[in-house]
This record gives structure tokens, C-alpha cells and sequence, in this order.
């Protein structure tokens, strides 16, 4: 008699929620997921992990965008500061 080798067959379970069947797989990592921990992005299903770790990334490119401006605002103020006094110096004299 000859052996048959089982393939792995991946769990169709919800990685959060066990008790559920899973619906979709995350396109980030893999994980299987329910229909309630599925979230949709551009029509690309992600598990809530991924989306946590989207939104951190999003949120830190929001403030390095406001950094970004403030630090463009101050140089202007001091470059304008600058040509203030210099003209201001030179009117004086």
C-alpha cells in the first residue's frame, strides 16, 4: 500500500476570531479574516493588525509633512527677518 502525503492546507478560520470562517486574506501578511476584521483599502482586504500599523505610518507621515512647513515657515521669517535689519541698517546710514 502505498502513502499518500497530506499538503498543508491552510486554516479557513478567522486569525482574530477563531470561531469564524474566514472570508478574506490580508494582502499585507496572509492572515485569514472574518468578514467583521476584514477592512477594505482600495479594494484590497487587510487584517486589523495592518491597518493599525497603515494608520501609525499615515499619521507619522502627517507630522513629518507639518514639520516639513513649520521648518519652511521659520526660514522664511528669518531670511525675511534678516533682509529687514539689513535694509534697515543701510537706510540708517
Amino acid at each position: 500500500m502505498s502513502t499518500v502525503e497530506t499538503a498543508s492546507i491552510p486554516s479557513t478560520r478567522c486569525q482574530v476570531h477563531p470561531t469564524r470562517t474566514g472570508t478574506g486574506v490580508c494582502v499585507s501578511c496572509g492572515a485569514v479574516v472574518c468578514s467583521a476584521c476584514t477592512t477594505r483599502i482600495r479594494g484590497v482586504n487587510h487584517c486589523p493588525s495592518c491597518v493599525a500599523s497603515l494608520s501609525r505610518a499615515a499619521a507619522e507621515g502627517d507630522r513629518g509633512e507639518v514639520r516639513r512647513i513649520a521648518l519652511a515657515a521659520a526660514l522664511f521669517f528669518v531670511i525675511a527677518l534678516e533682509v529687514y535689519v539689513t535694509l534697515y541698517t543701510l537706510l540708517l546710514w
